[in-house]
């Protein structure tokens, strides 16, 4: 598709439903019995997809493709369900959402309601987190070649960065140790 935008391309080459996994949920008639939040917002019974009401085909002419859909109650709950499990099993533990995953604020809101952290790699991520009104102790700057911005805002923000350092006697091949401390700054 030379000359085409990439928005072009994904509205004609690509229908994204992040919502396949409640749909693929939801055609099993026993799901829509365990959640009643899910059977008030899917309907499988007729020959369409409802929506939170509506016919799919109208959330594609009102919003286009890709369409992308977060169903808040599921996300919630699995944020719960995935915090319990890691803090009975790992106690000492902190649970993060990687923020790549969706930088939604909504979610974000999510997560931070849950009491999860989220891990961020990029400027744009940290700032949808601080901006969905994440704490900023709650955010972890992780990943390499951070810019100095981001590197600085961490620091002035108390933020965890997370920084992958080579062990005194290890070869380019061996794992890495990951050292884990809060930023600190004396001015």
């Amino acid at each position: 598709m030379r000359g085409c935008s990439r928005r072009d391309f994904l509205r004609q080459t690509t229908v994204t439903l992040a919502m396949a996994a409640l749909a693929s949920r939801a055609a099993r008639a026993d799901a829509l019995t365990n959640s009643p939040y899910t059977a008030a917002f899917i309907d499988v019974s007729g020959d369409e997809l409802i929506l939170g009401g509506r016919p799919l085909s109208w959330w594609i002419e009102t919003f286009g493709l890709p369409f992308h859909v977060s169903y808040a109650p599921d996300i919630k709950a699995n944020l719960l369900a995935y915090k319990d499990v890691f803090e009975r099993l790992y106690p000492r533990g902190e649970v993060r959402y990687a923020g790549k995953a969706s930088t939604h604020p909504a979610v974000f809101r999510l997560a931070a309601e849950a009491g999860v952290g989220i891990d961020v790699a990029s400027p744009y991520e940290t700032r949808c987190a601080l901006e969905a009104g994440v704490p900023p102790e709650k955010l972890d700057v992780n990943g390499n070649s951070k810019d100095d911005d981001l590197i600085n805002l961490a620091i002035s923000k108390n933020m965890l960065i997370i920084a992958a350092l080579p062990s005194s006697n290890a070869s380019p091949s061996s794992p890495r140790t990951i050292k884990r401390r809060r930023a600190s700054c004396c001015g």
